[in-house]
């Protein structure tokens, strides 16, 4: 976790955590409401397509988030594919 001098969140990186569906809601709720994230990373995360997707989403409406990283999870499906793309 990297905070800003300002005291503002700018950097989440929890690659190699195995994530469960509340810490991925938590993600999602902040992917949707934070205005000074610029990083996140999900690295190897254990994250499946389902959860994929709606991350995907949620980032697509924050204009903060410069970097997102989804290596090493699961991503099976077209529709998982093009919500990443």
């Amino acid at each position: 976790i990297q905070v800003h001098a300002a005291g503002t969140l700018t950097e989440l990186v929890f690659n190699g955590n195995i994530l469960d569906k509340k810490s991925i809601q938590v993600l999602l709720d902040l992917c949707h409401d934070s205005k000074t994230l610029k990083r996140l990373a999900l690295r190897a995360c254990g994250i499946k397509s389902e959860a994929m997707i709606a991350i995907a989403n949620a980032v697509q409406g924050n204009n903060t988030i410069e970097i997102l990283d989804l290596a090493g999870n699961s991503l099976k499906g077209k529709e998982a594919i093009a919500a990443v793309e």
